[in-house]
């Protein structure tokens, strides 16, 4: 692996490190808004910069026209409330 590689790999884990800290931190409740969403994270978790209830939805465009790049950012699924997830409900 070249030094190049490498720095982007620690970058980006420290990225990730901001990202999973801001995402637990985020209200539960602001998420029930987003209840059966597909969203798309701000790159440090701390918002959201997309959301559509379509799963084709151009999340990506929107994402861009805020001037970030799509790949940087967590695209997840918010199921409903009544959703079983791994025998629990979400």
């Amino acid at each position: 692996m070249n030094p190049v590689d490498q720095h982007e790999l620690e970058r980006f884990a420290q990225q990730m490190g901001v990202f999973m800290r801001n995402r637990q931190a985020f209200p539960p409740d602001a998420l029930k808004q987003y209840a059966d969403h597909w969203i798309v994270w701000h790159p440090d978790g701390t918002s959201i910069l997309a959301a559509s209830k379509e799963p084709d939805a151009d999340l990506d465009a929107i994402v861009q026209a805020a001037g970030f790049d799509p790949a940087r950012c967590v695209h997840s699924y918010i199921p409903s409330g009544d959703t079983a997830i791994l025998g629990g409900l979400w």
